[in-house]
């Protein structure tokens, strides 16, 4: 049985954002070798106050745009208390939390190491990738599918 604190922790970082995506729907923030995709709620905050959320229907949302080019410098469980979901610490200080509330797959985050696919009543798994499954394959199935 592996905790949330345990699979997050064992993402190589740092991790380049090269699109940051809401449409009002599904948020996908990602580089060329990673993608974290989730439906759950999720806020970006910077030092300490909201910045955006789930809530802002604009899927053009100039915070997200800002995060391209940043790097996720940190991994952690948001709370210690019920570690079941991500906090990713950005260099400039934000910090995008997604809070899984589905209880089929809250959030996928995906690298070219592994996949970590969440569960809501925990515990979380990663996944060992095939050699020849992108890391953004869960970015392709939504792209696809719209």
């Amino acid at each position: 049985m592996i905790g949330a604190r345990e699979a997050i922790g064992a993402i190589d970082l740092p991790l380049e954002i090269g699109r940051a995506l809401w449409d009002g729907t599904v948020l996908n923030v990602g580089g060329d070798d990673w993608s974290l995709t989730t439906m759950s709620p999720w806020r970006l905050t910077r030092h300490g106050a909201l910045v955006t959320s789930y809530e802002n229907e604009d899927g053009d949302h100039p915070a997200l745009a800002a995060l391209v080019g940043r790097r996720v410098v940190e991994c952690v469980a948001q709370s210690s208390l019920v570690p079941l979901d991500p906090a990713f610490v950005i260099d400039d200080g934000s910090v995008l939390e997604v809070f899984g509330t589905d209880t089929l797959e809250p959030w996928v985050l995906g690298t070219a190491r592994r996949t970590v696919v969440a569960d809501s009543q925990g515990p979380y798994e990663p996944v060992e990738r095939a050699a020849e499954e992108p890391a953004d394959s869960a970015r392709n199935r939504t792209e696809d599918e719209t």
